[in-house]
């Protein structure tokens, strides 16, 4: 008896490989949220019109003129006046990711880092901090800080 089997009869012996894990995202998907923020929108004085939706996703690469510019449609006003953490109004040409990464809050605080046992950063917990973290926009009809 020989050892060589055709062709046909090595496919139909063969196991089929398995199916993709229906929860393991697409590579796409991952990457689209990697390059994004969550910005909450907080109103600041007693006329400043609430808004629906106060979370929004932002390209990382975006302008924060364009955050300022959705906020003035949203709230249907010409001009609204805008602060990060209640403290100060960023450049307006500034990226919205660099704002994110120096100004986020709500996650755990940047000193938490988990190491592995090999010594490197965990990558997911940084991930599940990130999606924690939103940069907060204070807004108003009118300038509440001197």
């Amino acid at each position: 008896m020989s050892s060589v089997v055709p062709e046909d009869e090595k496919e139909a012996s063969a196991d089929p490989p398995p199916p993709p894990s229906p929860a393991a995202p697409a590579p796409s998907a991952v990457a689209v949220d990697d390059n994004k923020v969550v910005v909450l929108f907080k109103p600041t004085g007693g006329d400043t019109p609430l808004l629906k939706q106060t979370k929004v996703k932002v390209s990382r690469s975006a302008k924060f003129v364009d955050v300022v510019s959705h906020l003035s449609r949203q709230v249907k006003r010409a001009h609204v006046f805008v602060y990060l953490n209640d403290a100060f109004t960023p450049r307006y040409e500034e990226e919205v990711g660099r704002l994110f990464d120096w100004f986020a809050t709500g996650g755990s605080s940047s000193s938490d880092v988990v190491v592995g046992e090999d010594g490197e950063e965990i990558s997911q917990q940084q991930q599940q901090k990130n999606k924690k973290q939103m940069l907060v926009v204070n807004y108003s009809a009118q300038q509440a800080y001197g």
